[in-house]
């Protein structure tokens, strides 16, 4: 990427997030057996973690990931170890706090300097209920950059999927 472009990116970063309070950054795969993702960018500036999710297609992870925020700035922060419900019809969202957010790149040009934000990974079941970490789970492949041991999260029941 050239630096002019790379300049652009940042300017428009700004200008929405000054407008919106926060953007939902999408990043596709490198190459083979890598996840797209999306994560949040400017929530850490109003004291909540920023969010991350692996593995859908960039509208339906921005719309997830929006929804989540606007939830977040009401009050309603997800917390590590918990299950977000509401939000997809059907599943519930597993929270895991994430324990290096340098994958996060462009947070970084956000958050003042003095420390690094926090983040919490939003982790889908598969069809049957069963986290990636579970046994026999469909999405054991999905990068997990949390530790889910640190919590008590059993299957989801999955309803009318």
């Amino acid at each position: 990427m050239d630096d002019d472009w790379v300049r652009g990116y940042r300017e428009e970063l700004w200008r929405l997030l000054k407008r919106y309070g926060w953007v939902v950054q999408h990043v596709s795969p490198d190459g083979p057996g890598e996840y797209d993702y999306a994560y949040t960018v400017g929530l850490s500036s109003r004291g909540i973690p920023e969010m991350v999710i692996f593995g859908l297609p960039t509208r339906v992870a921005q719309t997830i990931l929006n929804a989540a925020a606007r939830r977040a700035l009401g009050g309603d922060v997800p917390a590590p170890g918990t299950v977000i419900r509401g939000l997809v019809q059907g599943y519930g969202l597993a929270v895991l706090e994430v324990r290096d957010v340098r994958g996060l790149a462009l947070v970084h040009d956000v958050v003042e300097a003095g420390g690094l934000p926090r983040a919490c990974q939003l982790v889908f079941p598969d069809r049957e209920g069963r986290w990636p970490w579970s046994a026999g789970s469909d999405v054991a492949d999905t990068p997990l950059l949390g530790d889910p041991q640190a919590s008590e999260l059993g299957p989801w029941p999955v309803e009318g999927v």
